[in-house]
């Protein structure tokens, strides 16, 4: 519960019907995101429910400021007697691209931080050698990466794409497929698939994305798929 749990909480997106699952296979043609400046609007400030199958088991809220991001998750009183978690992610922006992040994970009063520096080209963790990124391109966050997801399904773009992103230490290639029409809690909205993977092939997330169909591209929903388990993060009513 708890990989998956962690990954929706922090794109911090919005039950209703899940989509199609996104193909398992990496398309044989794909296009570099990295170009695509991020839609993350200064003063945004969004919350979330967060289900795991039908349950609520938490809230997530994510707010955007001119060079700063941050996103947060905890569980509810009810979930937390399953599993009591805490989740903070801050993003560090320069000029709308992502500059640097810091995650914090609370488990049952553990706290476990990962901090990294990321530059286009490269990526460090804290107190780690640099690491080169994959095609020389940008690393992003998650928070970068929605943003990215949300400026591209604007385009209507109908092939595949893809950008790299860190999440707790692992780089992780974010693979999505072209915005088909679609609905969600009786709203129109368009659905981007994806599939992110460990680059080390330790993990692979499958992820279905509603984002409304006006210029904003709010995230309405999110369903993620991981080692059997399925989580939906929906947008809470102002």
């Amino acid at each position: 519960m708890r990989s998956a749990l962690v990954l929706v909480a922090v794109l911090g997106c919005g039950p209703g019907i899940p989509g199609s699952a996104p193909p398992a296979k990496q398309p044989a043609t794909s296009i570099e995101l990295a170009a695509v400046a991020p839609q993350l609007p200064p003063g945004e400030r969004l919350a979330f429910t967060v289900y795991w199958s039908d349950v609520a088991v938490g809230r997530a809220e994510l707010a955007n400021d001119v060079d700063r991001v941050h996103s947060s998750f905890r569980t509810t009183e009810l979930a937390s007697a399953l599993v009591d978690l805490r989740f903070d992610l801050v993003s560090q922006l320069a000029h709308g691209w992502p500059r640097s992040l810091v995650e914090t994970v609370v488990t049952g009063g553990k706290a476990e931080h990962v901090r990294a520096s990321l530059a286009r080209g490269s990526y460090q963790l804290a107190n780690a050698p640099v690491q080169l990124a994959p095609e020389d391109g940008p690393v992003h966050s998650l928070h970068t990466a929605l943003g990215i997801v949300r400026a591209w399904s604007r385009r209507h773009d109908k092939g595949s794409g893809h950008l790299w992103l860190l999440h707790r230490g692992k780089l992780f290639r974010l693979d999505v497929f072209g915005p088909v029409r679609d609905a969600v809690a009786g709203k129109p909205a368009l659905r981007v698939d994806a599939v992110a993977r460990a680059i080390d092939r330790s993990r692979e997330v499958a992820l279905s994305i509603w984002l409304g169909a006006g210029d904003a591209r709010l995230p309405l929903q999110i369903t993620a798929r991981s080692e059997g388990e399925l989580m939906t993060a929906e947008l809470a009513a102002p």
